[in-house]
């Protein structure tokens, strides 16, 4: 039942006018970090998009490489029922 959530699901949830981390105020508690998304880079298969919670940014640049091997957190969603 659990996924990773697409990268529009995580843009959902920036507050760009916020910093560390730059959420909602709904996940004030979460870390300041990279966090992976579900979503394939277009201009490479091996990497993926994510988001940086501290600023708010969205790109796979943003995750060091974004290669999909990397080491980042991950926030897992399910669908209502």
């Amino acid at each position: 039942d659990w996924r990773l959530p697409s990268i529009n699901e995580l843009r959902s949830i920036i507050d760009i006018s916020k910093t560390s981390p730059a959420l909602v105020d709904a996940f004030t508690k979460s870390s300041s970090s990279y966090y992976w998304s579900s979503s394939t880079y277009e201009d490479s298969k091996s990497d993926a998009w994510g988001v940086n919670f501290y600023s708010g940014d969205v790109d796979s640049r943003y995750m060091g490489n974004g290669d999909k091997g990397d080491f980042n957190y991950v926030r897992c969603v399910r669908d209502g029922q």
